[in-house]
């Protein structure tokens, strides 16, 4: 399954670094104790959440017979990062990363056999940052597959 993920930020010195190190440590083909998901890239089939940018209308995400490309072949858009104080406060998304841990929007519950909302974090990525205090940063679009 494919999921939505922010990676926050303090800043973007080396930022494709940074994102690459903060998420490592959840790459199941390396820790198979604290794996999370077995591929990621930026952007993905969420590119376009920070803005108005539309991948599937953009000329460059066509292949040379005019068909839409599968995500995973979108060009890097930079509509794929955004500064915390511009995000919407509609902005939701499956799992965030923050702080060297991720927070995913529901877990599974082997007592209730079903997956069960998270009081720390409910996928409102703006009401999370708040909670923390946290009006400065970013936030980088990442699409995982778990």
């Amino acid at each position: 399954m494919h999921n939505h993920a922010e990676v926050y930020l303090e800043n973007l010195k080396d930022w494709k670094s940074q994102v690459e190190e903060i998420l490592l440590p959840y790459d199941e083909n390396l820790n198979t104790e604290n794996g999370l998901f077995d591929w990621y890239q930026i952007g993905g089939r969420w590119t376009g959440s920070h803005g108005n940018y539309d991948p599937e209308t953009d000329p460059l995400n066509f292949d040379e017979k005019g068909k839409l490309n599968w995500p995973a072949l979108w060009v890097d858009h930079s509509s794929n990062i955004i500064a915390v104080e511009n995000v919407d406060d509609e902005l939701t998304c499956a799992t965030i990363f923050f702080d060297n841990t991720y927070f995913e929007s529901s877990y599974w519950s082997d007592v209730k056999k079903d997956f069960v909302a998270n009081k720390e974090f409910d996928g409102n990525v703006k009401k999370f940052l708040s909670k923390r205090g946290i009006t400065t940063g970013f936030l980088v679009t990442v699409d995982y597959h778990s």
